[in-house]
């Protein structure tokens, strides 16, 4: 479970930053924003690295199992093209997305559990939102955040298909 401590500490950081906004205030804009992200965590998770990922691996074997569940997650998001996303957002949120399934997926192999997948994700974009309404400063926590989730990946993409195969 230890793989997972830094990037929950990149999301206290980031949640730190948001309070330290000052902007900080109770709507139901802010509470449809907690719930949403918390049910899209939570079902993005179950879908793409619960039924996905984990019933993909005895066909597939581990890797090809990891980036079916990746490039799955990340086609979903494809759909924010609707929301006039222009098109070179769109394609670096693909590289994203697809990179978040990769990690994610490997946290889950390794974790051998949704809640903390599930936990982290609904975190991850209840800050970035809530940044958004609060017009919160990051600088550079969030590609920080992005990195340590890529180095902790590649690390744990070696050791998962090392240790599965």
């Amino acid at each position: 479970m230890w793989w997972l401590v830094p990037s929950f500490r990149v999301i206290a950081a980031l949640f730190l930053g948001l309070f330290l906004t000052g902007a900080i205030s109770l709507s139901a804009l802010v509470l449809a924003v907690i719930v949403t992200t918390i049910l899209v965590g939570f079902s993005e998770e179950l879908v793409f690295r619960g039924i996905v990922l984990k019933g993909a691996l005895p066909a597939l074997g581990t890797g090809r199992a990891i980036l079916l569940s990746a490039a799955l997650f990340a086609s979903l998001h494809s759909v924010n093209v609707l929301a006039f996303l222009p098109l070179p957002n769109m394609l670096a949120q693909l590289v994203l997305t697809f990179t978040f399934g990769l990690v994610i997926a490997c946290f889950a192999l390794r974790v051998n559990s949704l809640v903390p997948v599930i936990t982290y994700h609904a975190l991850w974009d209840m800050v970035q939102f809530l940044g958004g309404l609060w017009s919160a400063d990051f600088g550079l926590l969030i590609p920080l955040g992005i990195l340590v989730n890529v180095i902790a990946g590649v690390a744990l993409w070696w050791r998962v298909l090392r240790k599965r195969g």
